[in-house]
Parts: structure tokens; C-alpha cells; sequence
């Protein structure tokens, strides 16, 4: 299955970065990410890319999708999943691309059945970002900035 929904996935990431590049949202995150990330990477890294996936698939796609889908159509329970999804990031650019996150991540769960699927893409969606946050970057594409 990671195998399968891999191209999705990076469809997904490349379409979410090039909007994060050109859409500019407040955030109410970043500096605190930056901080945390110069005080101890590490920590993190483990928090972001290990344990926020595993905490949040649990919630999100193991146990909101799971009973919204007894209850309601596939789309309706993806899409009201992934609305909570969002809205618990805070964060103005965290809720909206969260969002979207949470669509791509319904889907797979909803077609894989396979929890650790969805699993697999959030952390390496994190993984991702946390390079980009490293390396002080937001997007790929600013990586060609300069």
C-alpha cells in the first residue's frame, strides 16, 4: 500500500508546497518551531516526525474516521475528519494545509483499511518539513530562492 499511494503522496506534497509558496497565511508557529528546533533537533524531530503521527492517526483516522464511516458516507466522514484535523493545528497556515492533509490521509486510510499507511505519509510529511525548518526554509521551491 505505501507503495501504491506513494505517487499520490507526492502529488499531494508538491501541490501543498507550491501553494505554501505563493499563499502566505499567518502563523502563529513558526517561531516557536524555530525555537525548538535550535534548542535540541532532536527532541524535536522524534516529536514531530515519530510521535505526533502515530498520536494524531490514532485520533484522527483510527478512531473519528472509523465510527463517522459507520455512520456516514465516505466523503462526509473524510472531509468532516479532516476538518477537525485542521482546526487542531491553531495556527491560520497550519489549519488550512492541514486540512487538505487530513483529505489525502482519509483517503488512504479509508482505501489501504491499514492505519499504518496514513501513518507512514504523516511522518514523512513531517520528516519533510522538518528539513525544510532546518534549513530555514518553508517550500522547496525556496530552496531556488537567491
Amino acid at each position: 500500500d505505501f507503495v501504491k499511494f506513494a505517487p499520490l503522496f507526492f502529488v499531494f506534497f508538491i501541490v501543498m508546497d507550491v501553494w505554501t509558496f505563493y499563499i502566505k497565511l499567518p502563523s502563529f508557529s513558526d517561531s516557536i518551531f524555530k525555537d525548538q528546533i535550535n534548542q535540541n533537533p532532536i527532541l524535536f524531530f522524534v516529536s514531530i516526525v515519530i510521535f505526533a503521527p502515530i498520536l494524531e492517526e490514532l485520533i484522527f483516522r483510527g478512531v473519528i474516521l472509523s465510527y463517522l464511516i459507520k455512520h456516514r458516507s465516505a466523503w462526509k466522514s473524510i472531509l468532516f475528519s479532516a476538518l477537525l484535523f485542521g482546526l487542531i493545528h491553531i495556527s491560520p497556515d497550519q489549519v488550512f494545509f492541514a486540512f487538505f492533509a487530513g483529505v489525502f490521509l482519509g483517503y488512504v486510510y479509508i482505501k489501504s483499511q491499514n492505519i499504518l499507511v496514513p501513518i507512514f505519509f504523516h511522518a514523512l510529511n513531517n520528516a519533510l518539513n522538518f528539513v525544510y525548518m532546518h534549513y530555514g526554509y518553508s517550500t522547496f521551491l525556496d530552496f531556488f530562492k537567491n
